[in-house]
């Protein structure tokens, strides 16, 4: 399944936005690129998601019927996960000013999508500029 052009075909598109990940090694892909950062850990974990259910036709899954269509929609529900983890990091903070304890700072929540994405020191989401252009363009 590594080296189905349908599943190549998808994540060429996640080598534009991560050109670190190698797409010749099988176990590479199969595995969700380990050895990436954790967004395009993520991402790819999403993508295979969307070609599981595309592939194995599971019953109440809304997989998108194409490669153009499961790149699309994994990026918008990564797009989406990256805007949650941007409201918690000002709601914890929030939370934290009034106390005593240190406001948390969002590395940890960079490490979570990196490379494809950072929450600033605004605490404002930033896309990497591959993904922005993905995105919005």
């Amino acid at each position: 399944m590594g080296r189905c052009p349908i599943v190549l075909q998808v994540f060429s598109n996640l080598k534009r936005l991560d050109p670190s990940i190698d797409l010749n090694n099988i176990s590479e892909v199969l595995f969700a690129f380990p050895k990436a950062g954790m967004g395009t850990r993520g991402l790819a974990t999403i993508v295979w998601k969307f070609i599981l259910q595309h592939f194995y036709s599971i019953e109440g899954s809304t997989a998108p019927t194409n490669t153009a269509l499961i790149w699309v929609k994994a990026l918008r529900r990564f797009a989406d996960l990256a805007l949650r983890h941007e409201a918690a990091t000002i709601k914890i903070t929030r939370e934290t000013l009034d106390k005593d304890k240190p406001a948390p700072k969002a590395n940890k929540f960079n490490k979570i999508m990196a490379p494809l994405a950072f929450i600033n020191s605004d605490l404002r989401l930033r896309w990497s500029n591959n993904v922005y252009e993905e995105l919005y363009l």
